[in-house]
This record gives structure tokens, C-alpha cells and sequence, in this order.
């Protein structure tokens, strides 16, 4: 029974995208490691100059850095989507700032944060709930090239999946980064129409295997055998 046991994981553990069986949930999650330098690079780079919408979901420590990168830039370090120990959530673009309140972050857990642009607006909403909106007529060009960061001060520690872009001009960006990424280094975009290699991510100086997750049947808590519980935020 546990030779069993045994090849079943394997054969998930192989898998490079979510698994659904009979209504169970599953699927991989790769904590980063700041220290480790651990980050995404996108194979192009992403640009927004008009509206946009950007979801992701992600956790982060209490114990971690004041500059967690989503998304950045590695030759602009002032142009970011930074989250902070302290629950806070930024956009930096040059001397513009918008910023949460302290505390918004469910620290530790899984959440979802939205930020929007229409027009001179920037709206940012964390686990359904509205945080922050403010006019920013000076809020120029947004370039991006990579999630996490190779910097050690500007690293992630944490997880980042479910990462969705989408603006003018832009083909849309989906990545679950639910890869075992000691299998693959690719994290695929699965946007719907999607081209080409566009949107794709290669993982930087990740060679373990990712912890591999099932959701229980609450939708409250992703279990593994690999890693820690993580729970939801609501």
C-alpha cells in the first residue's frame, strides 16, 4: 500500500498545472527566498500606458523584509509593486506613491490584492474589500520585467501565484505559477489567445521541487504534506 502511496506521488508531483479530481482541488506553490535571490523573470517586458487591472495572490511574513516585490523592474528601483511586513501595500512610480493603510495585509495568509487604473484614478482593493483610490494625473508609463526581485533588499519572501494582467494596447497575462518549478523553470501564461512565449516567466535560482497543495472542502485552507497549512484571507 505505501509503494502505492508512493507512485501516486510521484506522478503528482510531475504534474506541471492544477490537478481536479472528483472536486478536489490541488496544485503547487513556490515560496520564494529572498536570500536565495528567487524571483521570476518575464521573457518580455510588460508595458502599461493606459488603464489596467493587475490581481495576485500572494503571502507574506511577518518576519520579512519592508520591500516585498510583486512586480518591478531591475533597472528602475523606483518602479514597483511592493508589499511590507507591516501589511502594507505600494505602487512606486518615481516620486508618485499610492499607498494602503498599515495593516491591510492578512499577514501570513493567502491574499488577493487588485489594482486598478482608469484614467487618473488608482484603486487598490485587498480580499474584496476597498483600501486605497487616488488621483494620479502625473502617473506615467509602467514597465515591468520581472515578479520578485533579484536584488536581496527588494527580494520576496513569500509565495506569489495567480498573477493577471490586462490594460490597452496589452495582450492579457495569466499566470498561476502553479509549475513545480524543480521540474520546469517556465511558468506558462495561460491567458486565453495567448501567442507565442509572450507573458511566460523563467524562475531564477529555484531548483527544489514545490510544495504541492490541496484545498479542503471549506475553500479556507490549502493543505500539504511538503509545506506548512496556508490559510485563505477573507
Amino acid at each position: 500500500m505505501s509503494v502505492t502511496r508512493n507512485v501516486l506521488r510521484g506522478v503528482l508531483r510531475s504534474v506541471t498545472r492544477p490537478v481536479i479530481r472528483a472536486g478536489v482541488i490541488s496544485r503547487f506553490f513556490t515560496p520564494l527566498d529572498s536570500s536565495a535571490s528567487q524571483y521570476y523573470a518575464f521573457d518580455q517586458d510588460v508595458v502599461l500606458t493606459g488603464d489596467y487591472k493587475i490581481t495576485f495572490s500572494s503571502t507574506v511574513s511577518a518576519s520579512a523584509g519592508t520591500h516585498n516585490i510583486v512586480l518591478g523592474s531591475d533597472f528602475d528601483a523606483g518602479l514597483y509593486i511592493t508589499l511590507r511586513s507591516n501589511g502594507q501595500i505600494i505602487l512606486q512610480s518615481g516620486a508618485i506613491q499610492v499607498a494602503t493603510a498599515i495593516g491591510v495585509l492578512v499577514i501570513g495568509s493567502l491574499n488577493e490584492t487588485s489594482i486598478k487604473r482608469v484614467g487618473d484614478i488608482i484603486s487598490i482593493t485587498n480580499n474584496n474589500v476597498d483600501v486605497a483610490s487616488q488621483s494620479e494625473p502625473g502617473l506615467g508609463t509602467l514597465l515591468f520585467n520581472q515578479t520578485g526581485s533579484g536584488a536581496a533588499s527588494f527580494g520576496f519572501d513569500g509565495i506569489i501565484a495567480n498573477i493577471n494582467i490586462s490594460g490597452d494596447g496589452i495582450q492579457p497575462i495569466k499566470l498561476n505559477l502553479d509549475e513545480n518549478f524543480g521540474v520546469t523553470s517556465i511558468g506558462v501564461n495561460s491567458a486565453p489567445g495567448n501567442i507565442g512565449t509572450y507573458g511566460n516567466v523563467t524562475a531564477q535560482n529555484i531548483s527544489t521541487d514545490s510544495p504541492f497543495y490541496t484545498l479542503n472542502a471549506t475553500g479556507t485552507v490549502w493543505t500539504s504534506p511538503d509545506g506548512p497549512d496556508l490559510e485563505v484571507a477573507t
